[in-house]
Order: structure tokens, then sequence, then C-alpha cells
């Protein structure tokens, strides 16, 4: 139910952002002269960006996929991604970019309730509650990316980072007054560790003003002993250089 509700909200929030991009691309000033067929265009001073680079962002979910004992424990959520894109050479490209990994854990209490008095056998009367809830997990990440372009928009992505995991279980090891205590594993503690990164992106020519991509991506953060997997499925918009683009108009 969880992983419908995700998605419908990811669908949603993509095609107003996709509605209101295409909007404006399209967009002409009311009542604008053109200028003459051989005038200079005026320099611009707004644009702070060569233009062999561009930011971008994604936005799409993901979800966990190992270690396998791990999986129980996690539902998907949605991905946020935004950098920068050096287009050094026609297919080579150059990455640097900042990722936000939301996902749902979920969780098991127990609680030991004394009722104060003894039974006939002179032991103690308690009870256990046990009960389950739901909380936020997260993953953050800072890498560094180099791409190949094999042709037909198709692009293939690696690289190298760093990351910090919020796995939501790390105030568990010990709650208090609960009579509860479990070892939890190092790979669902919260901490940093070095992480490495793989995709694979469709660039779409839907319109110049519009640069979109449909990426696929699988993701490793190193835990403790081990790493801990994820995937994630995004749509990304490179942002063009609108003011550059409008100048070199004839």
């Amino acid at each position: 139910m969880f992983v419908r509700r995700t998605v419908a909200r990811v669908v949603i929030v993509l095609a107003c952002l996709l509605g209101a991009v295409v909007s404006a691309a399209h967009a002409q000033p009311a009542g604008g002269t053109p200028p003459p067929p051989h005038a200079k265009a005026p320099r611009d001073t707004t644009v702070f960006l060569p233009p062999w680079m561009h930011p971008w962002v994604e936005i799409g979910g993901g979800w966990l996929a190992s270690p396998k004992y791990m999986r129980s424990f996690y539902e998907s959520g949605q991905g946020f991604s935004a950098g920068l894109s050096a287009r050094v050479k026609p297919r080579l490209d150059l990455r640097l970019s900042g990722d936000y990994q939301m996902l749902v854990s979920h969780h098991t209490g127990r609680t030991v309730i004394d009722w104060g008095y003894l039974d006939q056998q002179g032991q103690e009367v308690v009870d256990t509650l046990t009960y389950d809830f739901d909380s936020n997990a997260s993953m953050m990440q800072l890498r560094g990316e180099t791409g190949v372009g094999v042709g037909h928009g198709l692009w293939f992505t690696g690289g190298l980072g760093a990351g910090y995991m919020h796995g939501g279980f790390q105030d568990e090891s010990n709650i208090p007054g609960s009579g509860f205590k479990t070892a939890v594993p190092a790979a669902m503690r919260n901490g940093w560790g070095w992480s490495w990164t793989a995709a694979a992106r469709w660039d779409l020519d839907l319109d110049p003003m519009v640069p979109l991509g449909l990426e696929l991506r699988t993701t490793s953060l190193k835990r403790g002993p081990t790493f801990v997997h994820w995937y994630a499925v995004r749509l990304s918009y490179r942002i063009p250089d609108v003011a550059r683009k409008a100048g070199r108009r004839p």
C-alpha cells in the first residue's frame, strides 16, 4: 500500500513539474518587438556558468536491495538529487552532485508492565506488550561521477563519494524502562561511510528548452563490515541557459 502511495505521489509531482517547465519554455512575452536582423545582442551579465556547464535536478523514488536481512525493515521512499554537469567533450561528462534518499523503517517495540502484586506462587505479575510502528530513515550522499555517451541519448555514469545513513534504529539499542534490549547491526546504525554509484540515463529530446532524462541508479554505502545497497529511478531535468540561448537567436 505504501509503495503504491509513494509511486502515485511521485507521478503527480513529476507531471506538475513537467507541465510547468513546458509552459515556461514556450511562453512568449506580450507586446515584445523583435530586434533588427543584424542587431548585436547585448552582453548578458546574468549568466554565471560557462556554456559547457549546466545545473540539473532529479526527483523519483528508491528502495533498499541488500543486505537481505534489512529489506523487511524498510519500504521505498522518495529521492532527490541536484548538481553540476560539465560537458568537456560531446560524449564525456563530469558531474558533482548531492543525493538524498528517504525510506520508511518498520519497528517492533516491547514494553513490560509490572502490575505491582504477586500471584499465588509468589511470583510478580507482569505482562508484555508488543507493538509495531513506523518511522523515517534516510541516506545522504555527496559524489563525483564520470559519464560516457554511447549514442542515441544513452549515457553510462559511475563514481565515488561519501555519505551518511540515518538508519532509524539507533535509539532502540537500549530503551530505558521497556525491558527490551537489542543489538542493532552495524549496517542499520547511524553513521558515515564511503560509497560507489553507477547509473544508466536516457536523455529525451522532447524540446530544446525541456532537456529531460530517465535514470536508473544503483548505489552502495559502506556501513560497518558490509555495504547497504539501494536502487533509484529518477526523472532528471538539465536546466538550460535560457538567456544565452535567446541571445544566440537571430
